[in-house]
C-alpha cells in the first residue's frame, strides 16, 4: 500500500514531498528502512526531494537521523519554496522551554512568506484513535500571533481536516486549519464525528498542495486516484477572506471538548461477556477551562454500540462546580454479538462520548479507549458489601440527580 500510494505522486509532478513522521513500523529495525520505506519510494525520492519529521515509530532516532543527515542533532528545521515557508518540528519538544519553541518563535515572527505552513507527528486536534491534542498551550498561540495557514500531522492513520479554529471571544484573531494527513500505507483508524471536522476519512492518501501568492488550493487523492477533499483558501492581501472566516469553529469549545475527553475514559471492574456485566466508572473533576459546571449528555461512540449496550445510557450529568469533589458515575457495561471481549484495553473499542451542552453552544468530547482497572474492581468489591451503597438501576435515565452517582 506505501508503494502504491508514492508511486501516484510522479503523475503530480510535485517540487516536494513534505512526510509527516511513522516511516517505518519499527525505527530501531535496520532491515526494516529498506522494506518499507526505501523500497515502496524507489523512484521517487530519487526525482523529488522527500522532507520528514520524527514520528513514534522512528523510537531511538538511531537509523532516521543516519538517513537523514541534514537534520544534524536536531530534528526541526524550515524553508522557503515559493510563497511558502515551511518549518518542521519535532512532536517531542512540545514546552515553550526547549530549544525548539525558541527556533520556532523566532523562524515564524521573522518570515514575511505569503503562506506559512507547519508540520509535526502528532496533530494539534483529532478525533479518532489518538485524540491527539498537541501544543495547545504552547504552540497554538504561536501559530495564531505568527499567522500560520496550515499545521499538517500524522499519527491517526486516516485524513482529517478540520475547519479554521480561532478563539471567538478575540475579535480579528488569527484562523489556523489543521489537518491529519496520514494515509501513507499502514493499518487505518477510524475518526470519530465531529462539528469541527470539515472532512473525516479512514483511507490511504495523500495530499496535494497548489499554492500562489494569494491562493493555496489542496486535494486529498485516495491511492485510486479518487479525489476525497478539495479547498482552496484566498488570502487577497494577505488577509484571510471573509468566506474562511465565516467557516471558523470556536477554539475554546474544542478545548473544552479535549479537558472532558479524559473524563469520559470507563475504567471496567471486569470485562464484559455475553452472560455477565461488567461495571464501569466514569470520573468527573471540577472543569479548569471554565467557572461554570456544564452539561454531559454521555452515551456510546457509534463504533461502540456494535459490541456493548450499557443500559443507562443516554446519562444527563453536569461537570461538579468549583470547591467540590469528583463525581463517579457508574454504569453498567452488557457485551453483545459473538466477539470476545479482551483486554485490558477493550477490543473492540468501548469509547464513551459526550454532548456538551454550555450557556455559549454545544460541542462533543470523546473519551480515551476504556480499559479494566484495579480500582475500579476494588471499589465495586467494596460498595457491593457496604449497606449504604447500592448500584442501582433507574427507569428515568435522563434525570440530572441519577441514582448511579457516588461521591
Amino acid at each position: 500500500m506505501h508503494r502504491a500510494v508514492a508511486q501516484r505522486f510522479s503523475e503530480y509532478t510535485p517540487e516536494f514531498v513534505l512526510h509527516s513522521g511513522d516511516l517505518v513500523l519499527a525505527g530501531k529495525d535496520y532491515h526494516s528502512w529498506s522494506k518499507e520505506f526505501f523500497e515502496p519510494v524507489a523512484g521517487v525520492a530519487d526525482r523529488m526531494p522527500i522532507l520528514s519529521v520524527p514520528g513514534n515509530h522512528e523510537e531511538d532516532l538511531k537509523n532516521y537521523l543516519a538517513y537523514f543527515p541534514m537534520l544534524g542533532t536536531n530534528r526541526w528545521y524550515s524553508f522557503d519554496a515559493g510563497p511558502v515557508h515551511v518549518l518542521a518540528l519535532d512532536y517531542h519538544f512540545e514546552k515553550t522551554t526547549s530549544a525548539q519553541f525558541k527556533f520556532a518563535r523566532e523562524d515564524l515572527l521573522k518570515s514575511t512568506a505569503p503562506w506559512k505552513v507547519v508540520f509535526v507527528h502528532n496533530p494539534v486536534f483529532n478525533y479518532g484513535h489518538h485524540n491527539s491534542g498537541w501544543g495547545h498551550q504552547s504552540y497554538l498561540p504561536l501559530f495564531r500571533e505568527a499567522r500560520v495557514d496550515l499545521v499538517l500531522s500524522g499519527h491517526s492513520h486516516m485524513y482529517e481536516r478540520f475547519r479554521p479554529v480561532a478563539p471567538t471571544n478575540q475579535p480579528g484573531a488569527w484562523a489556523v486549519t489543521c489537518i491529519t494527513t496520514a494515509g501513507g500505507g499502514a493499518e487505518l483508524h477510524r475518526p470519530h464525528t465531529h462539528p469541527a471536522q470539515a472532512v473525516a476519512i479512514s483511507t490511504n492518501h495523500f495530499t496535494l498542495f497548489d499554492v500562489t501568492r494569494e491562493t493555496l488550493r489542496a486535494r486529498a487523492i485516495r491511492v485510486d486516484g479518487v479525489e476525497i477533499d478539495a479547498f482552496e483558501i484566498r488570502k487577497p492581501g494577505g488577509r484571510q477572506a471573509a468566506e474562511y472566516l465565516a467557516q471558523v469553529y470556536p477554539e475554546e469549545m474544542l478545548k473544552l471538548s479535549y479537558e472532558i475527553g479524559p473524563m469520559l475514559l470507563g475504567r471496567l471492574a471486569t470485562l464484559p461477556t455475553n452472560q455477565q456485566a461488567a461495571k464501569a466508572m466514569l470520573t468527573l473533576p471540577t472543569l479548569k477551562i471554565t467557572p461554570d459546571p456544564v452539561d454531559l449528555e454521555i452515551s456510546l461512540a457509534p463504533e461502540s454500540t456494535e459490541f456493548y449496550v450499557v443500559k443507562e445510557l443516554p446519562l444527563h450529568v453536569m461537570t461538579p462546580r468549583p470547591g467540590t469533589t469528583n463525581q463517579t458515575v457508574w454504569v453498567t457495561v452488557h457485551a453483545i454479538g459473538g466477539r470476545k471481549i479482551k483486554g485490558p484495553e477493550l477490543d473492540p473499542p468501548l469509547v464513551f462520548k459526550a454532548r456538551v451542552l454550555t450557556e455559549k453552544g454545544e460541542t462533543l468530547a470523546y473519551g480515551p479507549l476504556s480499559r479494566t482497572s484495579k480500582t475500579a474492581a476494588s471499589l465495586v468489591n467494596m460498595l457491593v458489601h457496604d449497606d449504604s451503597t447500592s448500584f442501582q438501576n433507574t427507569d428515568a435515565p435522563h434525570s440530572r440527580h441519577h441514582p448511579l452517582m457516588a461521591r
